[in-house]
């Protein structure tokens, strides 16, 4: 998908949701589609991964136990029987993005890491 329609989809969705798989991967990675969400103030649901928690918490995302198709149902339910609290995970998730997730950021924070290693 191009992704200016790929930024109007997930514009129009009042749920986002991540990975849920139970693999190895599924336990190293944040995908991308999570940090675009964040980036757009959407609520996101995603697997509780060791991954995830590097970078969010309960507080700001919808966390559900992987490859369970119940908790997964029980938290699209949750968002949309609690919107406001939706929208406040999602502002909470955006602005713990612009502080640790922006390009500009992770690049500062790789240069220290070369650096240090020079």
């Amino acid at each position: 998908m191009p992704l200016r329609e790929l930024a109007d989809r997930i514009s129009q969705s009042d749920v986002c949701l991540g990975i849920f798989g139970n693999t190895n991967k599924t336990k190293r990675v944040i995908p991308n589609k999570v940090y675009d969400y964040a980036a757009s103030r959407r609520p996101i649901i995603t697997a509780s991964t060791p991954a995830i928690k590097e970078l969010f918490s309960e507080n700001e995302i919808f966390l559900v136990e992987a490859a369970n198709a119940q908790k997964i149902a029980d938290a699209i339910l949750s968002v949309k029987s609690n919107m406001l609290e939706a929208g406040l995970r999602a502002q909470r998730a955006y602005d713990k993005f612009l502080r640790y997730a922006l390009p500009e950021v992770l690049g500062l924070e790789l240069k220290k890491i070369i650096q240090n290693i020079v």
